[in-house]
């Protein structure tokens, strides 16, 4: 999602094309393992050259660490989706894993059943509580900013 050319491309010639009513574009980076400020620094520079070659409004978003965690904030959800009789201890800790994907695998290990995110994690947010997940986890919070003042500046 750094790449300029990629996003741009992925921007202009399937998102815009298909959807030309969109007012904004948010594209959230993982950061993995890396401090959320060293890629913060490198999302500016890439956020203001895309904006300008798309002549879109395109904001980026940095998720520490990953989808994941901010799935991880919402325990609640989780447990509805894999099911009343599944017991699971999520800690509140679990938001803030360097790797929230291997979190999550063991969660779902837990219950007898195997995490494939491309499938799990759309389920699990259709039954999130935003509000919630902002207030448990920061990045969430500023994800959920971006949304409501795109325009906001976030260190």
């Amino acid at each position: 999602m750094l790449n300029k050319e990629k996003v741009c491309s992925h921007i202009t010639n399937d998102i815009l094309q298909e959807h030309s009513d969109v007012s904004k574009v948010i594209v959230c980076v993982d950061s993995e393992c890396t401090p959320p400020q060293e890629i913060e620094k490198e999302v500016r520079k890439v956020e203001k050259n895309i904006t300008s070659e798309v002549k879109h409004s395109v904001h980026y978003v940095v998720v520490v660490h990953a989808l994941e965690g901010w799935l991880l904030a919402g325990p609640e959800s989780i447990r509805e989706y894999l099911g009343a009789r599944v017991k699971v201890n999520i800690p509140p800790s679990a938001t803030l894993e360097c790797k929230p994907k291997k979190v999550m695998s063991g969660i779902f290990s837990q219950s007898g059943k195997e995490f494939l995110y491309t499938r799990d994690n759309p389920r699990i947010t259709e039954r999130i509580h935003p509000d919630e997940i902002a207030r448990r986890n920061p990045s969430f919070g500023k994800f959920m900013d971006r949304i409501r003042n795109p325009d906001a500046w976030y260190s």
